[in-house]
C-alpha cells in the first residue's frame, strides 16, 4: 500500500525524527488552517479545504449539472424506496482524514444518517461517491480526491467512489490495487435522455 511504502522510507532514513518533526510541524499550521476554513465557508460558497489550500470552484455547465440531477434522482429514488439512507448533491461537505470536500453526489446508509441533525454542516465519509468530472476538474481536482478517496475506502469506510466524465458519459472505477482509476468505464446514460445501465 502507498501508505506502508512511504512510511517505511522515512523510518528507512537517518533523519527519520527530524522529518516527522518537519511533517508534525506542517500538519498543525494546516489543521488551523482548517479551522479558519470552516469558520469562513458559508452555504453561499462553493469551496473546499484540500491539502491545506482553499480551492474554490467556478459555477458549473449545464452538462455537468445535467448529469448530477439524473443520477441524483435515480439515486434518491431507489434509496428512498429501499429505506436504504440518504443522497446528498453539490454543497454537502464531508470532513475526511485530513480534506473538507464537496463531492458532486454522495450515499450515507441509514445507519449513519439516522444520526444526522438538522443543523449539521460537516459529514462523516459517505459510503458512496460519485464526482463529475470536466477537463478543468480533471486536472485540478482528481489526483488529489483520488489519493484521499482510495486512502478513506481503506480507512475510513467508503465503501465505493466512481468518477463519471460527462464528455465521455460514462463512470471509471478506481484501481484499489494501484491507487489509479483502472480506465475501466461504464455507459451512465443513452443519447436521447433515456437511462441506460451503469457500474453504480
Amino acid at each position: 500500500m502507498v501508505i506502508r511504502d512511504l512510511a517505511e522510507q522515512i523510518l528507512e532514513r537517518p533523519d527519520a525524527v527530524l522529518q516527522m518533526e518537519k511533517i508534525q510541524t506542517a500538519l498543525a499550521d494546516e489543521k488551523r488552517r482548517r479551522h479558519e476554513f470552516r469558520e469562513w465557508i458559508t452555504e453561499n460558497v462553493k469551496a473546499e479545504f484540500i491539502n491545506g489550500q482553499t480551492v474554490i470552484h467556478s459555477p458549473v455547465k449545464r452538462r455537468h449539472w445535467k448529469v448530477t440531477d439524473l443520477l441524483s434522482r435515480i439515486l434518491s429514488v431507489y434509496v428512498s424506496l429501499k429505506k436504504l439512507g440518504a443522497v446528498g448533491t453539490e454543497k454537502v461537505m464531508i470532513a475526511l482524514t485530513r480534506n473538507d470536500y464537496e463531492p458532486d453526489l454522495c450515499f450515507f446508509s441509514k445507519e449513519k444518517s439516522d444520526l444526522f441533525e438538522d443543523e449539521q454542516v460537516l459529514f462523516p465519509a459517505p459510503d458512496f461517491v460519485v464526482e463529475i468530472l470536466s477537463k478543468k476538474k480533471n486536472s485540478r481536482r482528481r489526483p488529489r480526491h483520488q489519493k484521499d478517496r482510495l486512502c478513506l475506502a481503506r480507512c475510513a469506510g467508503i465503501l465505493d467512489c466512481r468518477s463519471c466524465k460527462t464528455p465521455h458519459r460514462t463512470i471509471h472505477t478506481p484501481d484499489q490495487r494501484h491507487g489509479v482509476f483502472s480506465g475501466q468505464s461504464a455507459p451512465v446514460w443513452r443519447d436521447g435522455g433515456k437511462c441506460g445501465h451503469s457500474g453504480i
